[in-house]
């Protein structure tokens, strides 16, 4: 792709961590005796005034699902099923990668959450885990008036990952629903944030009026913003968290393939989103008219970076060598332009809707765009913008009423 002569256009210069799902509590149900309670003093730590120190501190949690597959190990193995070392192994890496890495990294923080508040409320060992639904349903009821019902569907997802890794029942049922619904119902005001505002193509245009198309990270940043706006792409599909992220994850240069013949349609192939973690989807880009067509910015960016074909797509040249186009650095370039011309900060969402809202507004029908986008739910309805201008373009096509 990288060889090829791109045509000359107005405006244009010629050329982390690992987590763990549980606390070490050692399950058993011999013995009732919360861990505060010792032969000598038979009341619990919280009634007696005089329990003080030597005391043991209670291990922090951990969430790598899958991990302690032997009966020494897994927190909740009544059976004491014990398999060899090869197949441990095994199974703690196939049961890692059930989750993504940035999802465990989150399920672990409220494994955490957690922990501390059975340690406040002196919730028995016995009952934190697996945690009976009464322990579940007041720690979510902590969060009424402070969070939003789908923080708490986060707690009760990650709570669930954290007993199904380590092979525990999870105890959770309609009275845990209700809760969570009741947290919703209760959520603050100040919890409901306003809609993420889209990119537009007046941004784009903005963008290229004030990018330095001589530089090779600002040809990159370009071709980066026009690729995902009209690919309804997420940011993090595309660009990598860091200079040392997983190069497996982002796509290649070579990912970027010509049509076919008696075709005007250009595909990226992505190795992995976040709905096909590892089987990865097909991007489809068009030519659009104008400065903000991403077929050309692609084109002119990987004219000005000669790179290998097997770097990642939005890498750039730089004298002290080859560099990748991180998300941090191309929000951060993307928002000093546009916060001076008064428009309002982004994330790396807003391109994938404002390329839904665009699609929409040039009389695209809604089926298509879900399947551009590669949406496998109606949940794009709920990034719908600029519905004032987008429904008259399709609702003007229902016949009038008339009386017979």
């Amino acid at each position: 792709m990288s060889g090829s002569q791109a045509p000359p256009r107005p405006g244009w210069p010629k050329q982390t961590s690992s987590l763990a799902l549980a606390p070490y509590m050692p399950h058993t149900r011999t013995t009732r005796t919360p861990a505060n309670i010792t032969a000598e003093r038979p009341w619990a730590a919280h009634t007696s005034p005089t329990v003080k120190a030597n005391r043991r501190k209670p291990a922090r949690p951990f969430f790598n699902p899958g991990a302690g597959s032997t009966a020494a190990a897994l927190l909740h193995n009544p059976r004491k099923i014990t398999l060899s070392k090869g197949t441990q192994k095994q199974l703690e890496k196939t049961i890692r990668a059930g989750w993504a890495p940035n999802t465990l990294k989150g399920y672990g923080t409220v494994v955490e959450k957690f922990t501390q508040f059975c340690i406040a409320e002196r919730i028995p060992v016995v009952d934190r885990f697996p945690a009976q639904e009464v322990v579940l349903c007041a720690f979510v009821a902590t969060g009424s008036g402070q969070v939003a019902g789908s923080t708490a569907r986060n707690w009760v997802a990650a709570l669930k990952a954290w007993h199904i890794a380590q092979n525990a029942p999870w105890l959770g049922g309609t009275r845990l629903q209700y809760a969570v619904k009741g947290v919703e119902n209760l959520r603050p005001k100040h919890s409901r944030k306003p809609a993420r505002a889209p990119v537009t193509r007046d941004m784009l245009r903005c963008l290229h009026r004030a990018l330095d198309f001589n530089s090779t990270f600002d040809s990159a940043v370009y071709a980066a913003a026009c690729t995902m706006l009209w690919g309804q792409l997420r940011a993090g599909e595309v660009l990598p968290a860091s200079q040392n992220a997983n190069p497996t994850r982002i796509p290649r240069r070579a990912d970027f393939r010509n049509p076919a013949p008696l075709s005007w349609t250009y595909t990226l192939s992505l190795p992995s989103t976040k709905t096909c973690y590892s089987r990865g989807e097909v991007v489809f880009l068009h030519h659009q008219r104008g400065s903000t067509d991403p077929v050309y910015a692609l084109q002119y960016h990987l004219q000005t970076s000669r790179l290998p074909k097997d770097t990642s797509l939005f890498a750039y040249a730089h004298p002290q060598g080859q560099k990748l186009l991180t998300k941090t650095a191309f929000l951060a370039r993307c928002n000093s332009v546009w916060s001076r011309n008064r428009y309002p900060r982004i994330t790396g969402h807003c391109f994938r809707i404002g390329g839904t809202t665009e699609l929409l507004l040039a009389g695209v029908p809604p089926h298509v765009v879900k399947t551009a986008g590669r949406w496998s739910s109606d949940a794009f309805l709920r990034y719908w913008r600029s519905v004032e201008d987008i429904l008259p373009r399709h609702l003007h096509r229902i016949q009038p009423f008339k009386r017979s």
